[in-house]
């Protein structure tokens, strides 16, 4: 009988099966990194919620603004320039500041000093400097304001005097309709002009002043008057939040001159009709902030786009690396700051401001303004840019605010003079005008006999007072 051997299957090769394993896990890698480049591509092109679009979209160009543009003339204010020359010497100023502008804006930040302006006209035409001329001091509660036109020395004056048309040229101011600059120059070139505008008012202030106190009471009013009109219309059409904090000041200077000048005007006397403005509610952009806002973003995104171009730009710190970086988005960055500035065109935000509620300041510092997590994960370095620029907004607000308040006050001052005239007592005529025309805000009659007005930004100061009109009538005459 034979045996038969049993033979035992031979295994299957499994050296196929894991020389693909390597491949297969490539695959999947290559996948994986695909499907997380479109993710980052779609989340870094993912369009803004709709609100903010809108937003965005309004703040692609200014917005229209009055009359013209007093920029040109306040640059060139200073020199005797003859007409038909103003247009080539400020073409040339401009072509040269944005160069300038543009180098300055393209180094690191911090390592060149912020460029200075000299115009193509200097050495070439007469020269008044406006620092030279006399000026009022009216902005804070310490500045004397009236009392201090004692102080001008006679030879501020007659520099004036001498000083070609420039009085001229001052009161030519009052003849535009807004003041900003375009969005191509440097705010370090608004600077400039906003200082001119500073000596300017300052200068009218001085004049409307000695006016009133040596020649005529009605004119010199008048002039007063009239410097708060073209305050009050440049403030609400303002290109920077620097410019316009300037303007704010302005504003509030030129009311406080009025408020001292109505204390020594004649109850019974009319008032000249370039005063009719004060008793007008105020315009609702004196207090809004989303124009200026809008010319803040598009300054943020040409000074992005720089830092791309160039390597470097005034607002990159080295600490953030090569804005070249394909860690670093443009498009994102300049979307988060339009939504860190979005208060201020929120109707909501915008309808407590002309209402005068705080609760519109408390809002603003609350506003959400960091970046979303899955947006910071695709734009690591532009979310670190955002965490760390991100001013607190609602002292902006609480400026604007109190412009609007000082506007109204503007009003109770003319309705109670009307109120004091029929013979009212101004205790009972306040006590009536107040709260209507002051909405929320806080004011008190001091012992002394002036208005005090509560500000909500309180930086610099709590409270601005104005006199009773006709408080000091009798002084101012004997």
């Amino acid at each position: 009988m034979t045996t038969r051997r049993m033979s035992t299957p031979e295994p299957t090769p499994a050296a196929p099966r894991q020389a693909n394993w390597p491949l297969r896990m490539a695959v999947v890698l290559v996948l994986v990194v695909a499907l997380l480049l479109l993710t980052a591509w779609a989340v870094r092109r993912a369009a803004p919620d709709d609100e903010l679009a809108r937003v965005i979209a309004a703040w692609q160009a200014p917005p229209p603004a009055p009359g013209a543009n007093a920029f040109e003339h306040l640059w060139l204010i200073e020199w005797d320039l003859p007409e038909a020359q103003r247009a080539a010497v400020f073409a040339d100023d401009r072509e040269r500041t944005i160069e300038q502008a543009n180098a300055t804006a393209a180094a690191p930040a911090g390592s060149v000093p912020a460029p200075e302006y000299v115009s193509s006209a200097e050495g070439r035409f007469p020269r008044w400097a406006l620092e030279d001329q006399p000026q009022l001091q009216c902005v804070r509660a310490e500045d004397a304001c009236l009392s201090g036109l004692s102080e001008i020395e006679p030879e501020a004056w007659q520099r004036l005097e001498q000083a070609g048309g420039l009085r001229e040229r001052i009161e030519a101011v009052h003849g535009f309709g807004h003041l900003r600059a375009d969005d191509a120059l440097h705010f370090a070139s608004f600077a400039s002009a906003a200082t001119q505008r500073s000596h300017t008012t300052r200068i009218a202030l001085a004049i409307a002043a000695r006016t009133f106190r040596e020649q005529s009471p009605v004119q010199g009013l008048s002039l007063a008057c009239r410097e708060v009109a073209t305050a009050r219309r440049f403030a609400g059409h303002s290109a920077h939040l620097i410019a316009r904090m300037i303007k704010s000041s302005l504003l509030r200077a030129s009311l406080r001159l009025v408020g001292e000048l109505l204390a020594e005007y004649p109850l019974q006397a009319p008032l000249p009709t370039e005063c009719a403005l004060l008793a007008q509610p105020p315009e609702p952009e004196v207090g809004s902030m989303c124009a200026v806002a809008g010319a803040e973003n598009r300054w943020m995104r040409h000074a992005l786009l720089l830092a791309v171009e160039q390597g470097s730009a005034d607002v990159w710190s080295a600490d953030l690396g090569d804005p070249s970086s394909p860690l670093f988005d443009v498009g994102l960055s300049v979307q988060w700051h339009a939504r860190a500035l979005a208060w201020s065109c929120d109707q909501g935000v915008l309808e407590q401001v002309r209402s005068d509620d705080p609760a519109a300041i408390a809002r603003v510092s609350q506003w959400p303004a960091d970046p979303p997590v899955l947006q910071c994960i695709v734009n690591p370095v532009g979310c670190t840019l955002a965490r760390v620029a991100q001013p607190d907004y609602s002292r902006y607000v609480a400026r604007g605010m109190d412009d609007l308040a000082v506007l109204r006050m503007g009003q109770l001052l003319i309705q109670l003079r009307e109120a004091q005239a029929r013979g009212e007592d101004s205790d009972v005529a306040l006590a009536r005008l107040a709260r209507p025309i002051l909405n929320q805000r806080r004011w008190k009659l001091t012992k002394s006999g002036t208005l005090e007005l509560e500000m909500y930004e309180v930086s610099r100061q709590a409270t601005i007072a104005w006199p009773v009109p006709g408080s000091r009538v009798a002084a101012a005459n004997d």
